[in-house]
Protein backbone atom coordinates (compact mmCIF):
# COMPACT_ATOMS: atom_id res chain seq x y z
CA UNK A 1 0.00 0.00 0.00
CA UNK A 2 2.99 2.28 1.06
CA UNK A 3 4.72 3.75 -2.17
CA UNK A 4 7.86 5.56 -2.07
CA UNK A 5 6.69 7.81 -5.20
CA UNK A 6 3.09 8.05 -3.28
CA UNK A 7 0.48 9.04 -6.08
CA UNK A 8 -3.04 9.75 -4.46
CA UNK A 9 -5.55 10.80 -6.90
CA UNK A 10 -9.13 12.08 -6.16
CA UNK A 11 -10.63 13.23 -9.14
CA UNK A 12 -14.30 14.46 -10.69
CA UNK A 13 -14.39 16.69 -13.69
CA UNK A 14 -18.15 17.80 -15.35
CA UNK A 15 -18.69 18.86 -18.49
CA UNK A 16 -21.69 19.14 -20.51
CA UNK A 17 -21.31 17.13 -24.22
CA UNK A 18 -19.25 16.08 -26.76
CA UNK A 19 -16.74 18.02 -30.03
CA UNK A 20 -14.69 21.18 -29.59
CA UNK A 21 -13.34 23.91 -31.11
CA UNK A 22 -10.15 25.09 -29.48
CA UNK A 23 -9.50 28.56 -28.88
CA UNK A 24 -5.99 28.43 -27.30
CA UNK A 25 -5.02 30.58 -24.69
CA UNK A 26 -1.71 33.01 -24.39
CA UNK A 27 -0.60 33.00 -20.64
CA UNK A 28 2.86 33.60 -19.29
CA UNK A 29 5.34 36.51 -20.58
CA UNK A 30 5.40 37.34 -24.36
CA UNK A 31 8.96 36.98 -25.76
CA UNK A 32 10.18 37.68 -29.31
CA UNK A 33 10.81 34.62 -31.20
CA UNK A 34 14.08 34.50 -33.72
CA UNK A 35 11.53 32.00 -35.96
CA UNK A 36 8.33 30.73 -36.14
CA UNK A 37 6.36 34.00 -34.90
CA UNK A 38 6.19 35.09 -31.40
CA UNK A 39 6.61 32.59 -28.17
CA UNK A 40 5.40 33.07 -24.39
CA UNK A 41 6.89 31.47 -21.37
CA UNK A 42 4.56 30.23 -18.99
CA UNK A 43 1.64 27.11 -18.64
CA UNK A 44 -1.00 26.24 -21.18
CA UNK A 45 -3.74 23.53 -21.01
CA UNK A 46 -4.79 22.28 -24.55
CA UNK A 47 -7.20 19.74 -25.77
CA UNK A 48 -4.96 17.54 -28.23
CA UNK A 49 -7.55 16.89 -31.59
CA UNK A 50 -7.15 13.09 -30.47
CA UNK A 51 -9.02 13.97 -27.41
CA UNK A 52 -12.23 14.88 -28.44
CA UNK A 53 -13.66 11.65 -30.78
CA UNK A 54 -17.14 10.82 -32.12
CA UNK A 55 -18.85 9.11 -29.59
CA UNK A 56 -20.11 5.93 -31.13
CA UNK A 57 -22.67 5.45 -28.04
CA UNK A 58 -24.09 8.80 -28.55
CA UNK A 59 -23.43 9.29 -24.80
CA UNK A 60 -21.17 12.43 -24.99
CA UNK A 61 -19.63 14.37 -22.55
CA UNK A 62 -22.85 15.02 -20.11
CA UNK A 63 -23.03 11.80 -18.96
CA UNK A 64 -19.46 12.31 -17.63
CA UNK A 65 -20.82 15.00 -16.12
CA UNK A 66 -23.77 13.64 -14.48
CA UNK A 67 -21.26 11.00 -13.46
CA UNK A 68 -18.61 12.95 -12.01
CA UNK A 69 -21.11 15.68 -10.47
CA UNK A 70 -22.30 12.65 -8.00
CA UNK A 71 -18.98 12.04 -6.46
CA UNK A 72 -16.44 14.90 -4.97
CA UNK A 73 -17.76 18.10 -6.74
CA UNK A 74 -16.86 20.30 -3.77
CA UNK A 75 -13.03 19.28 -3.84
CA UNK A 76 -12.56 22.45 -6.29
CA UNK A 77 -12.15 25.19 -2.77
CA UNK A 78 -9.25 22.50 -1.52
CA UNK A 79 -6.23 24.41 -2.91
CA UNK A 80 -7.63 27.99 -1.64
CA UNK A 81 -6.38 26.16 1.81
CA UNK A 82 -3.18 26.14 1.13
CA UNK A 83 -1.06 29.39 1.51
CA UNK A 84 2.30 28.40 2.59
CA UNK A 85 4.76 30.51 1.48
CA UNK A 86 6.80 27.90 0.29
CA UNK A 87 3.97 27.00 -2.64
CA UNK A 88 3.59 28.12 -5.84
CA UNK A 89 0.67 28.05 -8.32
CA UNK A 90 0.19 28.94 -11.68
CA UNK A 91 -3.21 28.65 -14.14
CA UNK A 92 -4.03 28.07 -17.35
CA UNK A 93 -7.50 28.34 -19.07
CA UNK A 94 -8.62 27.46 -22.52
CA UNK A 95 -12.43 28.35 -24.70
CA UNK A 96 -14.07 25.66 -26.56
CA UNK A 97 -17.42 24.60 -27.78
CA UNK A 98 -18.68 21.22 -27.25
CA UNK A 99 -21.74 19.46 -28.66
CA UNK A 100 -23.74 16.32 -27.41
CA UNK A 101 -22.15 14.03 -30.17
CA UNK A 102 -18.78 13.94 -29.31
CA UNK A 103 -16.61 12.36 -26.13
CA UNK A 104 -14.05 14.95 -24.04
CA UNK A 105 -11.44 12.55 -23.25
CA UNK A 106 -8.64 14.23 -22.15
CA UNK A 107 -5.93 17.36 -21.73
CA UNK A 108 -2.67 17.79 -21.70
CA UNK A 109 -0.98 20.89 -19.17
CA UNK A 110 2.33 21.72 -19.71
CA UNK A 111 4.62 24.67 -18.62
CA UNK A 112 7.83 25.91 -20.88
CA UNK A 113 8.04 28.29 -23.62
CA UNK A 114 5.17 28.13 -26.69
CA UNK A 115 5.43 29.01 -30.08
CA UNK A 116 3.20 29.71 -32.14
CA UNK A 117 3.46 27.59 -36.06
CA UNK A 118 5.03 29.38 -39.02
CA UNK A 119 3.55 29.86 -42.22
CA UNK A 120 4.75 26.99 -43.22
CA UNK A 121 3.12 25.27 -40.55
CA UNK A 122 5.99 23.25 -39.14
CA UNK A 123 7.63 23.97 -35.64
CA UNK A 124 11.44 25.17 -35.65
CA UNK A 125 13.84 22.90 -33.43
CA UNK A 126 10.62 22.45 -30.99
CA UNK A 127 10.74 19.80 -28.44
CA UNK A 128 8.42 16.49 -28.99
CA UNK A 129 8.01 13.83 -26.81
CA UNK A 130 10.41 10.73 -27.11
CA UNK A 131 7.58 8.31 -27.56
CA UNK A 132 5.80 8.63 -31.06
CA UNK A 133 2.20 8.70 -30.77
CA UNK A 134 1.74 10.53 -27.38
CA UNK A 135 -0.71 12.69 -28.22
CA UNK A 136 0.42 15.06 -25.78
CA UNK A 137 1.31 18.43 -27.75
CA UNK A 138 1.41 18.91 -31.53
CA UNK A 139 1.32 21.18 -34.63
CA UNK A 140 -1.80 20.37 -35.39
CA UNK A 141 -3.08 22.29 -32.67
CA UNK A 142 -1.71 24.94 -33.91
CA UNK A 143 1.30 25.61 -31.18
CA UNK A 144 4.22 23.97 -30.04
CA UNK A 145 6.94 24.04 -27.10
CA UNK A 146 9.77 25.64 -28.67
CA UNK A 147 12.41 23.91 -26.19
CA UNK A 148 12.47 21.48 -23.29
CA UNK A 149 9.53 22.09 -21.21
CA UNK A 150 9.46 21.92 -17.15
CA UNK A 151 6.73 20.04 -16.80
CA UNK A 152 3.87 17.89 -19.20
CA UNK A 153 0.79 16.06 -18.07
CA UNK A 154 -1.55 14.31 -19.76
CA UNK A 155 -4.99 13.20 -17.93
CA UNK A 156 -7.34 11.06 -19.88
CA UNK A 157 -10.81 9.76 -19.12
CA UNK A 158 -11.20 5.74 -18.95
CA UNK A 159 -14.63 4.22 -19.70
CA UNK A 160 -15.72 1.08 -17.98
CA UNK A 161 -16.46 -1.80 -20.51
CA UNK A 162 -19.91 -1.38 -19.91
CA UNK A 163 -20.24 2.45 -20.77
CA UNK A 164 -21.90 2.53 -17.24
CA UNK A 165 -18.95 4.61 -15.49
CA UNK A 166 -16.08 6.74 -15.32
CA UNK A 167 -12.81 7.20 -14.22
CA UNK A 168 -9.70 10.02 -14.27
CA UNK A 169 -6.13 9.17 -14.53
CA UNK A 170 -2.76 10.81 -15.60
CA UNK A 171 -1.11 8.60 -18.52
CA UNK A 172 2.08 10.73 -19.21
CA UNK A 173 4.46 12.91 -17.35
CA UNK A 174 7.71 14.53 -18.09
CA UNK A 175 8.99 16.72 -14.98
CA UNK A 176 11.95 17.99 -16.02
CA UNK A 177 12.35 20.99 -13.67
CA UNK A 178 10.43 22.83 -10.60
CA UNK A 179 7.86 24.80 -12.21
CA UNK A 180 9.01 27.86 -9.76
CA UNK A 181 12.33 28.43 -10.61
CA UNK A 182 13.76 25.41 -12.84
CA UNK A 183 15.41 23.97 -10.46
CA UNK A 184 16.44 20.27 -10.59
CA UNK A 185 17.64 17.49 -7.49
CA UNK A 186 14.84 18.43 -5.41
CA UNK A 187 11.68 16.42 -4.36
CA UNK A 188 8.19 18.35 -4.57
CA UNK A 189 4.82 17.20 -4.82
CA UNK A 190 1.91 18.43 -7.46
CA UNK A 191 -1.37 19.05 -6.65
CA UNK A 192 -4.08 19.91 -10.06
CA UNK A 193 -7.53 21.93 -10.03
CA UNK A 194 -9.58 21.29 -12.71
CA UNK A 195 -12.55 23.36 -13.44
CA UNK A 196 -15.49 23.91 -16.36
CA UNK A 197 -17.13 27.02 -16.30
CA UNK A 198 -20.07 28.50 -18.35
CA UNK A 199 -20.16 31.51 -19.67
CA UNK A 200 -20.20 34.13 -16.72
CA UNK A 201 -20.13 31.59 -14.24
CA UNK A 202 -17.47 30.58 -11.94
CA UNK A 203 -16.62 27.79 -9.54
CA UNK A 204 -19.66 28.55 -7.21
CA UNK A 205 -22.18 28.32 -9.79
CA UNK A 206 -24.46 24.43 -9.96
CA UNK A 207 -23.39 24.46 -13.44
CA UNK A 208 -19.62 24.36 -12.87
CA UNK A 209 -17.82 21.56 -11.04
CA UNK A 210 -13.59 21.88 -10.35
CA UNK A 211 -12.07 18.73 -9.23
CA UNK A 212 -8.08 17.90 -8.29
CA UNK A 213 -5.65 15.28 -8.17
CA UNK A 214 -2.63 15.51 -6.10
CA UNK A 215 0.47 13.61 -7.47
CA UNK A 216 3.18 13.60 -4.12
CA UNK A 217 7.25 12.71 -3.38
CA UNK A 218 8.51 13.37 -6.80
CA UNK A 219 12.30 13.73 -7.39
CA UNK A 220 12.74 16.21 -10.12
CA UNK A 221 13.69 15.03 -12.61
CA UNK A 222 11.13 12.53 -13.44
CA UNK A 223 9.29 11.23 -16.49
CA UNK A 224 6.45 8.27 -16.54
CA UNK A 225 5.98 7.50 -20.58
CA UNK A 226 5.39 4.24 -22.37
CA UNK A 227 8.64 3.83 -23.30
CA UNK A 228 10.35 4.71 -19.81
CA UNK A 229 8.71 3.81 -16.21
CA UNK A 230 5.51 1.89 -16.84
CA UNK A 231 2.40 3.99 -17.92
CA UNK A 232 0.40 2.41 -15.71
CA UNK A 233 2.27 3.43 -12.69
CA UNK A 234 -0.61 5.92 -12.44
CA UNK A 235 -3.38 2.60 -11.60
CA UNK A 236 -2.91 2.44 -7.92
CA UNK A 237 -3.97 6.22 -7.89
CA UNK A 238 -7.29 6.36 -10.57
CA UNK A 239 -9.89 7.86 -8.96
CA UNK A 240 -12.95 5.29 -7.92
CA UNK A 241 -15.50 4.15 -10.81
CA UNK A 242 -18.34 6.48 -10.93
CA UNK A 243 -21.95 5.19 -11.40
CA UNK A 244 -23.91 6.56 -14.09
CA UNK A 245 -27.45 7.88 -13.40
CA UNK A 246 -28.43 9.56 -16.36
CA UNK A 247 -29.91 8.30 -19.72
CA UNK A 248 -28.60 8.97 -23.35
CA UNK A 249 -30.98 9.88 -26.20
CA UNK A 250 -30.05 6.47 -27.65
CA UNK A 251 -30.65 4.43 -24.52
CA UNK A 252 -29.23 3.38 -21.60
CA UNK A 253 -25.87 4.14 -20.72
CA UNK A 254 -24.87 0.29 -19.59
CA UNK A 255 -26.04 -0.86 -23.03
CA UNK A 256 -24.01 1.55 -25.12
CA UNK A 257 -20.71 0.44 -26.72
CA UNK A 258 -17.02 1.88 -27.07
CA UNK A 259 -13.37 1.04 -26.59
CA UNK A 260 -11.20 2.69 -25.19
CA UNK A 261 -7.00 2.73 -26.68
CA UNK A 262 -4.09 1.62 -23.60
CA UNK A 263 -4.31 5.08 -22.83
CA UNK A 264 -7.66 5.65 -21.97
CA UNK A 265 -9.06 7.19 -25.29
CA UNK A 266 -10.99 6.31 -28.40
CA UNK A 267 -9.14 5.43 -31.65
CA UNK A 268 -9.52 7.86 -34.29
CA UNK A 269 -12.42 6.73 -37.32
CA UNK A 270 -10.11 5.30 -39.99
CA UNK A 271 -10.16 6.64 -43.30
CA UNK A 272 -12.62 4.58 -44.44
CA UNK A 273 -15.32 6.34 -41.59
CA UNK A 274 -14.04 10.03 -42.30
CA UNK A 275 -13.99 12.08 -38.76
CA UNK A 276 -17.01 13.76 -38.32
CA UNK A 277 -17.17 17.27 -36.05
CA UNK A 278 -20.60 17.56 -35.13
CA UNK A 279 -23.89 17.72 -36.75
CA UNK A 280 -25.16 21.02 -37.85
CA UNK A 281 -28.10 20.38 -35.75
CA UNK A 282 -25.86 19.50 -32.72
CA UNK A 283 -26.51 22.26 -29.71
CA UNK A 284 -22.81 23.20 -29.17
CA UNK A 285 -22.23 24.70 -25.85
CA UNK A 286 -19.52 27.17 -24.93
CA UNK A 287 -16.88 26.07 -21.60
CA UNK A 288 -13.53 27.46 -20.19
CA UNK A 289 -11.66 24.79 -19.21
CA UNK A 290 -9.62 26.25 -16.04
CA UNK A 291 -6.23 24.55 -14.86
CA UNK A 292 -4.51 25.69 -11.47
CA UNK A 293 -0.67 23.86 -10.77
CA UNK A 294 0.31 24.28 -6.99
CA UNK A 295 3.99 23.20 -6.57
CA UNK A 296 4.80 22.03 -3.66
CA UNK A 297 8.06 21.65 -1.42
CA UNK A 298 6.40 18.54 0.96
CA UNK A 299 4.18 16.38 -0.20
CA UNK A 300 2.40 16.24 3.15
CA UNK A 301 1.34 19.83 2.69
CA UNK A 302 -0.09 18.91 -0.08
CA UNK A 303 -2.43 16.10 1.41
CA UNK A 304 -3.22 18.33 3.59
CA UNK A 305 -5.76 20.47 1.35
CA UNK A 306 -7.86 17.19 1.23
CA UNK A 307 -9.24 17.96 4.13
CA UNK A 308 -10.88 20.75 3.27
CA UNK A 309 -13.18 18.39 1.05
CA UNK A 310 -15.03 17.29 4.31
CA UNK A 311 -15.21 20.30 6.66
CA UNK A 312 -17.58 18.04 9.22
CA UNK A 313 -14.60 16.00 9.52
CA UNK A 314 -11.62 17.69 8.29
CA UNK A 315 -9.20 16.52 11.36
CA UNK A 316 -10.27 13.08 11.23
CA UNK A 317 -9.71 12.82 7.43
CA UNK A 318 -6.17 14.39 7.65
CA UNK A 319 -5.20 11.92 10.35
CA UNK A 320 -6.25 8.83 8.93
CA UNK A 321 -4.70 10.16 5.20
CA UNK A 322 -1.35 11.19 7.05
CA UNK A 323 -1.54 7.57 8.34
CA UNK A 324 -2.46 5.59 5.48
CA UNK A 325 -0.71 6.89 3.01
CA UNK A 326 3.00 8.38 4.38
CA UNK A 327 4.42 5.76 6.58
CA UNK A 328 7.54 7.98 6.81
CA UNK A 329 5.47 10.41 8.77
CA UNK A 330 4.03 7.24 11.24
CA UNK A 331 5.97 8.20 14.16
CA UNK A 332 5.39 12.33 13.94
CA UNK A 333 1.48 11.30 13.91
CA UNK A 334 0.94 9.26 16.35
CA UNK A 335 2.98 11.83 18.62
CA UNK A 336 0.80 14.75 17.68
CA UNK A 337 -1.45 12.24 18.08
CA UNK A 338 -0.50 11.47 21.69
CA UNK A 339 0.12 15.20 22.80
CA UNK A 340 -3.67 16.21 21.49
CA UNK A 341 -4.66 13.47 24.21
CA UNK A 342 -2.32 14.54 26.83
CA UNK A 343 -3.34 18.06 26.51
CA UNK A 344 -7.00 16.94 26.63
CA UNK A 345 -6.20 15.76 30.24
CA UNK A 346 -4.57 18.87 31.16
CA UNK A 347 -7.37 20.82 30.05
CA UNK A 348 -9.66 18.59 31.78
CA UNK A 349 -7.93 18.77 35.23
CA UNK A 350 -7.58 22.33 34.56
CA UNK A 351 -10.93 22.71 34.27
CA UNK A 352 -12.16 20.63 36.83
CA UNK A 353 -10.34 22.48 39.39
CA UNK A 354 -11.28 25.88 38.31
CA UNK A 355 -14.98 24.96 38.69
CA UNK A 356 -14.71 23.97 42.66
CA UNK A 357 -13.08 26.98 42.95
CA UNK A 358 -15.58 29.02 41.74
CA UNK A 359 -18.34 26.87 42.78
CA UNK A 360 -16.17 27.11 47.07
CA UNK A 361 -16.49 31.05 46.06
CA UNK A 362 -20.44 31.00 45.64
CA UNK A 363 -21.17 28.84 48.37
CA UNK A 364 -19.17 31.92 51.04
CA UNK A 365 -20.86 34.85 48.93
CA UNK A 366 -23.33 35.46 51.76
CA UNK A 367 -26.24 37.42 50.86
CA UNK A 368 -24.82 40.57 49.14
CA UNK A 369 -27.21 40.08 45.74
CA UNK A 370 -24.59 42.17 43.49
CA UNK A 371 -22.37 39.69 44.21
CA UNK A 372 -24.10 36.43 44.33
CA UNK A 373 -25.06 37.19 40.66
CA UNK A 374 -21.36 37.89 39.66
CA UNK A 375 -20.18 34.45 41.64
CA UNK A 376 -23.52 32.32 40.59
CA UNK A 377 -22.54 33.19 37.13
CA UNK A 378 -18.98 33.05 37.26
CA UNK A 379 -19.46 28.96 38.74
CA UNK A 380 -22.03 27.85 36.46
CA UNK A 381 -19.47 28.84 33.21
CA UNK A 382 -16.85 26.84 35.01
CA UNK A 383 -19.06 23.90 35.52
CA UNK A 384 -19.94 24.36 31.50
CA UNK A 385 -16.49 24.37 30.88
CA UNK A 386 -15.62 21.28 33.13
CA UNK A 387 -18.26 19.25 31.31
CA UNK A 388 -17.30 20.31 27.52
CA UNK A 389 -13.34 19.60 28.73
CA UNK A 390 -14.59 15.79 29.57
CA UNK A 391 -16.49 15.43 26.76
CA UNK A 392 -13.57 16.20 24.77
CA UNK A 393 -11.65 13.87 26.60
CA UNK A 394 -13.73 11.06 26.64
CA UNK A 395 -15.09 11.38 30.06
CA UNK A 396 -18.16 11.74 31.87
CA UNK A 397 -19.74 15.01 32.62
CA UNK A 398 -18.44 15.90 35.92
CA UNK A 399 -21.92 17.99 36.65
CA UNK A 400 -25.33 16.75 35.84
CA UNK A 401 -28.06 19.65 34.77
CA UNK A 402 -29.65 19.61 38.30
CA UNK A 403 -26.36 20.40 39.63
CA UNK A 404 -25.40 22.93 37.37
CA UNK A 405 -25.70 26.45 39.80
CA UNK A 406 -28.72 28.98 38.95
CA UNK A 407 -27.58 32.43 37.60
CA UNK A 408 -29.48 34.35 40.25
CA UNK A 409 -28.94 36.51 43.52
CA UNK A 410 -30.84 33.82 45.51
CA UNK A 411 -28.98 33.09 48.53
CA UNK A 412 -27.23 29.35 48.48
CA UNK A 413 -29.62 28.08 51.45
CA UNK A 414 -32.81 29.01 48.94
CA UNK A 415 -30.95 26.62 46.08
CA UNK A 416 -32.04 23.05 45.01
CA UNK A 417 -30.81 20.35 47.41
CA UNK A 418 -28.83 19.22 44.02
CA UNK A 419 -26.95 22.40 44.34
CA UNK A 420 -26.24 23.25 48.10
CA UNK A 421 -24.42 19.82 48.32
CA UNK A 422 -21.36 21.35 46.36
CA UNK A 423 -20.78 23.28 48.81
CA UNK A 424 -20.64 20.68 51.49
Amino acid sequence: MYKKNLLFLIASITISAGCTTMNPQTGGGSVSAADGGPSYVGMKVVIPKECIAKSESAIGAALISGVIKTGLSSIGTALKKMGEKDDHAETAKINFEISTEEDFQCFVVAHGTWRGLPENGEPNNGWSPNDSNEGVVSKDDGLYLADNPRLVMKVVIDRSSDRSAAKLRPTYLVYNRTVKDGNVGKTRGLALEVSFLPPGKDKSSNDSVSAGFVLGDLNVPTSYTKTKGNLRMFAESESNWFPYFMQSSSGNAANMEGQNTSDGTTPNPSASTPESTSNDNAKRVPRTLNVTVTETRAARKVLLFLAGVFEASKEELQSELEKQLIESKKDEVELAELEKNSQLEIDYETNKAEAVIAINSWCVTGTDKSKLLVNSKTARLAQLSANLSAAKAGKSALYTSEALVPVSNTEVDDASSAVKALCL
